[in-house]
């Protein structure tokens, strides 16, 4: 399986192109953490399974796929921890990541590249900007993704912008909260397209099939067998740019916040 963020590399040498059995994921792990990226996947192809969590102990460890998402008979859901037989689904989609943006210098994880961060003043509050620019995995509780849906039955579309996603609530936090801000209406540049195009088939990781970016599968398993009764609906590949428009650099939609976010109350979250 897939580590899916559960368990982050130790050090920035396990980073680098051609790991296997890592897909980065979007994570964000403290109150106001935010990123901004590009969605590459359209809301049909979004997909959702369902996972049991892990534990040792009273540690949480990260998630395991039910066996029945690969029509077999699963031991997790019979478990004696209830914590374990319960599932939970998740959906998945990929995402453009752009920068990141950490709430203080203790909660960059060592693996970041030093070089690329940068400390900006955005309105009252203090950040740590993180340039990322590579394709990620966004995989959260089916609970999250009514952000997303609300923003594809306004707009019939989930590519045509950068969005800033923000976390609300501490690590500890059961009742943590996303919000999702669009930002200016921009067509997909000819570079994002073709990577969109050229990303792994989403099921095939959700399944642990396909373990890297660059499609890599887990030597140990076998594709799973076609047991479902809903069929996948046919990728769509984001509306590429004008051929005629600028080719220069991208517009940062979330760059003037400062006086927005000047105007915020200090205790709001």
């Amino acid at each position: 399986m897939p580590r899916f963020g559960d368990q982050e590399p130790e050090d920035k040498a396990n980073t680098g192109g051609g790991v296997r059995n890592f897909i980065p994921p979007i994570k964000l792990g403290e109150n106001k953490e935010s990123c901004v990226f590009r969605i590459l996947t359209e809301r049909p192809d979004f997909i959702h399974e369902e996972f049991h969590r892990k534990f040792s102990g009273k540690d949480f460890k990260g998630y395991d796929l039910c066996d029945t998402m690969l029509g077999k008979k699963c031991r997790l859901c019979n478990d004696d921890d209830d914590r374990v037989s319960r599932t939970g689904t998740q959906f998945f989609g990929w995402v453009y990541e752009r920068y990141h943006d950490y709430v203080d210098e203790d909660s960059i994880p060592s693996w970041v590249d030093e070089d690329s961060i940068e400390e900006l003043q955005i309105g009252k509050r203090t950040v740590f900007r993180a340039q990322v620019n590579e394709p990620k995995i966004l995989k959260y509780a089916y609970t999250h993704f009514n952000p997303f849906q609300e923003q594809w039955d306004e707009e019939d579309t989930l590519t045509d912008r950068d969005f800033k996603w923000t976390r609300t609530g501490e690590p500890s936090d059961m009742k943590t909260s996303y919000s999702l801000r669009g930002g200016t209406v921009a067509k997909l540049s000819g570079e994002l397209l073709d990577l969109s195009i050229d990303l792994p088939d989403l099921e095939q990781v959700a399944l642990g099939v396909i373990t890297s970016i660059d499609g890599d599968e887990e030597e140990d398993e076998k594709p799973a067998p076609k047991t479902r009764k809903a069929k996948k609906a046919k990728r769509s590949a984001p509306e590429p740019e004008d051929e005629d428009e600028d080719e220069g650099g991208v517009t940062d939609p979330f760059e003037n916040e400062s006086k927005l976010d000047a105007e915020d109350d200090d205790d709001d979250i």
